[in-house]
């Protein structure tokens, strides 16, 4: 594990319980392609479902909440060492 991001203090209180480190609290849409570049060969995500869901707003990347992975996806292409595997976990 090289970074755990997280803004919500219960996962980060939970996250740091098991794994005695803390999140990285900044927002991910403030990253840079330096923060991210050659870091990991892994990235395991799981962005808000609200924006893409049928329960949720339907808005798509109109909604916020989907700004976090839009900057993630717009970052891939300017990295020099982008990581081998994107593992991304959303619900139904």
């Amino acid at each position: 594990m090289v970074q755990a991001f997280d803004i919500n203090g219960a996962a980060n209180a939970t996250y740091f319980h098991y794994f005695k480190r803390k999140p990285h609290t900044c927002t991910i849409d403030r990253l840079s392609s330096s923060d991210l570049d050659g870091k990991a060969d892994v990235w395991c995500l799981s962005p808000p479902c609200q924006p893409v869901t049928r329960g949720g707003t339907g808005k798509d990347t109109a909604d916020h909440r989907s700004d976090s992975f839009m900057h993630l996806l717009d970052l891939l292409p300017t990295l020099a060492t982008p990581p081998s595997f994107f593992l991304l976990e959303n619900v139904k």
